[in-house]
């Protein structure tokens, strides 16, 4: 101590906790200052306590079902019958930071206009044990995404969703609502496909509990034979999902760690430190946001 350590030590912690100070600072400017900002469903004046009644579930069921059968309809298939993205990673990214900029025009969403870039992982094998398929980075301003299996049902609402973190909002049920919202305003029906199937299944259980409470008939869009072709895809999904299981549980056998249980617990204390309560929850968007958005932007429109 008497020969220097005690300066050395002492400047060594002040460097530490002005580069810490710094990041926070960073942080807090380009990401945590979002958690703070007006919600997705205020923007869309969504935030309304009118009740929702059978009919109304019925009519927004019968939306996304139309949107994803006739989406999937104009999709190529491999060998396995399996629909896949039309175009390069690369391609997607760009289309999709220009179609949140289109639909936050049109709905008059503050997200910012700037360029955006997304970028794929390049161990994105190995990040899929997290079950993790896109972070944003905000001290780079990019949004990074799982590329180890690009699945039609969730590779678009992935890319969108993170873009959204790097345009303003940090809310996971925000960034969710948008993206899966201007998915299905695309013009690209891979897009479309995979923002009607996020809906179309997010509000089918709720509607499905609703009927068998009120004794009413629920519509049985699951038995059609268009939805053959999009069973494919899922069916695609869960092998390699189940795959990803094997090797994580290998894992946990040889090491004792459970890497998908500790990143699910690391991203819930994240978010619940930065004032989101509900944890991971906050990814689930309430399915009266969409049934609302269709009898208030879609409906209405039809009507008029």
């Amino acid at each position: 101590l008497s020969k220097g350590a005690l300066p050395f030590f002492y400047k060594s912690l002040r460097n530490f906790l002005i580069c810490g100070l710094i990041l926070a600072i960073l942080f807090q400017a380009m990401h945590g200052i979002n958690y703070r900002r007006t919600s997705a469903i205020a923007e869309l004046k969504l935030d309304t306590e009118e009740d929702l009644t059978f009919e109304d579930y019925c009519a927004c069921l019968r939306w996304a079902y139309a949107g994803m059968i006739e989406a999937r309809s104009h999709l190529g298939e491999d060998y396995n019958g399996v629909a896949h993205m039309d175009n390069s990673f690369e391609n997607n990214a760009v289309y999709a930071c220009s179609l949140l900029d289109k639909f936050s025009e049109k709905y008059d969403i503050p997200l910012t206009r700037n360029y955006v870039r997304a970028k794929p992982v390049s161990l994105s094998h190995y990040w899929s044990y997290t079950y993790i398929v896109g972070m944003y980075d905000p001290f780079l301003g990019e949004a990074n995404i799982n590329t180890d299996y690009i699945d039609i049902n969730e590779f678009p609402i992935t890319i969108c969703h993170e873009l959204c973190h790097a345009k303003g909002y940090a809310s996971e049920t925000d960034c969710n609502i948008l993206a899966s919202l201007a998915c299905c305003s695309s013009t690209r029906a891979d897009f479309r496909y995979a923002g009607y199937f996020w809906i179309f299944w997010n509000i089918y259980y709720v509607t499905a509990e609703i009927a068998e409470e009120t004794g009413q008939i629920m519509p049985e869009y699951v038995y059609t034979t268009e939805m053959e072709a999009v069973y494919r895809d899922e069916r695609a999904s869960r092998l390699y999902w189940n795959q990803i299981d094997e090797e994580v549980e290998a894992l946990k056998e040889k090491f004792n760690i459970d890497i998908t249980e500790t990143s699910s617990n690391v991203n819930d204390a994240f978010l619940k430190s930065n004032g989101e309560e509900s944890g991971v929850a906050t990814y689930e968007v309430p399915d009266s946001v969409y049934v609302r958005f269709y009898l208030t932007h879609i409906a209405g429109a039809e009507d008029a």
